[in-house]
């Protein structure tokens, strides 16, 4: 039964995060994202991008090797966060309990089948 106190993806769950109508996180152990802040050297560009961990080194190297969209300057990461890390500190600032869920369980396998992030609302957002 639907009652609209359910949230899942990482996208959904963080917008529901920010607005603070979260009262717990469920995080799969499986999940193995990292979210890249990626910024020119010259200008004020800056891009977001969410890579799986195997593809974080190669992605790194690619971002070294491409020029900015906006100048043609140099592009590099300014920062590399997991997603368990990023979404965990949100958490600690919205009083929101995070719960890591094994992928040993049928639940934790079935949560890594929904993007591994899923939140439990305190209202209907």
């Amino acid at each position: 039964k639907d009652t609209g106190l359910a949230v899942y993806g990482e996208k959904e769950v963080k917008t529901a995060l920010n607005m603070g109508s979260v009262e717990t996180i469920l995080i799969s152990e499986g999940i193995d994202k990292y979210n890249l802040t990626i910024k020119c050297t010259q200008c004020n560009h800056i891009e977001q991008k969410s890579v799986n961990s195997i593809d974080l080194d190669r992605v790194k190297n690619q971002v070294a090797a491409t020029m900015c969209t906006e100048c043609g300057s140099n592009l590099y990461v300014a920062e590399e966060k997991s997603i368990v890390e990023e979404i965990s500190e949100i958490s600690e600032q919205t009083s929101t309990n995070v719960e890591m869920i094994s992928t040993e369980t049928e639940e934790g396998a079935q949560l890594l089948s929904f993007g591994g992030i899923a939140g439990i609302l305190r209202y209907k957002a």
